[in-house]
């Protein structure tokens, strides 16, 4: 399907494919799991983590081609200095699939070391808040009376590290944070786990509001939103080509309208959604700056509406083509708490307006269209077109009210 046999039987097990099920059973010693969080280079290599259905375990799984095969080699090191040997599969166009238990992720190698060297910190039961293969984990580990949530990547953290504690420093709704001397280990004390949860719209909206009205630091890259729009375009065009057409219109339809949007940057999360969002009651603080950037208001407004739009509307099916109606009701809440935090902090910027939010919430839904492929859903070329109209609702419900 895709010219990259461990690909398919991703996907296929995703689907429910007996024997492509029967044979990542076999891979990891005769466990049920689920394939997901997939990532590609388009005939090259796939990357997919493995989640035990029991939800005891996390796996890893590399399908690599003939020409990348090479790579294999560092993960059998990684996983033999471990006293393990991982599994492997090869198809029949000489590419292989590999897999192995997260412990043994060889892009994490070097993280995982300097967590070891790390004295004061000691795991956790059930410590993994998340894991993606190849690129980063994140843990929770006990310290003395406190919780420490430490992320590992293959590539330094040091300018998110710098952007929770330049708004920490300010005063702002953020977490001092530690970083490893390479810079691949990130530690964020809590006071305790529980402490890690959720708070509701208007509170991040309110938090929202404070990091919008923090100085962008030197090294902060502008938002390039056109680019992540063309890589949006250039992925759905190839997942689903029937769609093609509808995808090129909506981004132009989209460019079009964000082009027109007034300038105002400002420090902006990157990534902004509830699960960002952690605290208690009315009081919380916002987390994960990785992707931060300097940009307009509304991409983090658009961003946090989005994810609450797939969320909501993912449990009620019945309601998926039609956004439209279900945005005001999330808009209004987060906005209400954006407006009473940013009156309080001096905003340096003129609020966005209601047609730039809905704009810049049609580019995150765009560029999550393809999330139901990377979760190997059973029926993700579906998932993807209902998606796709959720954009085309929101663009055409957009134009409507303009005229």
């Amino acid at each position: 399907m895709f010219g990259l046999e461990p690909l398919d039987l991703l996907l296929a097990a995703g689907s429910g494919q007996p024997d492509a099920r029967a044979l990542l059973r076999s891979l990891t010693g005769g466990r049920e799991v689920t394939a997901g969080h997939l990532r590609e280079k388009p005939t090259l290599s796939v990357i997919a983590r493995l989640t035990e259905r029991s939800g005891e375990g996390l796996w890893w799984a590399a399908g690599l081609s003939a020409a990348q095969r090479v790579k294999g080699a560092k993960a059998r090191k990684r996983a033999s200095a471990l006293g393990v040997e991982l599994a492997e599969h090869a198809f029949a166009d000489g590419s292989i699939l590999l897999v192995g238990p997260a412990a043994t992720d060889p892009r994490l190698a070097d993280a995982d070391r300097e967590l070891a060297a790390t004295p004061d910190l000691t795991p956790i039961p059930s410590s993994t808040l998340n894991y993606n293969p190849w690129r980063r984990a994140v843990r929770i580990h006990e310290s003395q009376d406190t919780a420490t949530v430490v992320k590992l990547a293959r590539s330094p953290l040091t300018a998110s590290a710098a952007a929770a504690n330049a708004i920490a420093e300010s005063g702002g709704p953020a977490l001092p944070t530690r970083v490893s001397a390479s810079g691949r280990l990130l530690l964020t004390p809590l006071v305790t786990p529980d402490s890690a949860q959720p708070v509701d719209a208007q509170t991040a909206g309110k938090l929202l509001a404070r990091i919008h009205t923090q100085a962008p630091l030197a090294e902060s890259p502008f938002l390039a939103w056109r680019a992540h729009l063309s890589a949006s375009v250039e992925q759905l065009s190839r997942l689903v080509p029937e769609h093609g057409s509808a995808v090129r219109a909506l981004s132009r339809s989209l460019e079009g309208r964000l082009a027109q949007s007034p300038r105002y940057p400002v420090f902006l999360h990157g990534d902004f959604s509830r699960d960002q969002v952690l605290g208690e009651g009315s009081q919380g603080v916002v987390v994960d700056f990785d992707r931060h950037s300097v940009g307009a208001p509304g991409s983090d407004l658009g961003s946090y509406i989005a994810v609450e739009l797939l969320t909501r509307i993912d449990a009620e099916p019945g309601c998926l083509h039609r956004p439209s109606g279900r945005l005001p009701a999330i808009r209004d809440e987060l906005l209400s708490g954006y407006l009473a935090g940013g009156s309080g902090a001096s905003p340096r910027h003129p609020q966005p307006t209601l047609d730039e939010i809905e704009a810049w919430t049609g580019l995150h839904l765009l560029a999550r269209a393809s999330e139901p492929f990377r979760a190997c859903a059973p029926n993700w070329r579906a998932d993807i077109a209902q998606r796709l109209t959720m954009v085309a609702d929101l663009t055409v419900a957009g134009t409507e009210e303009r005229s």
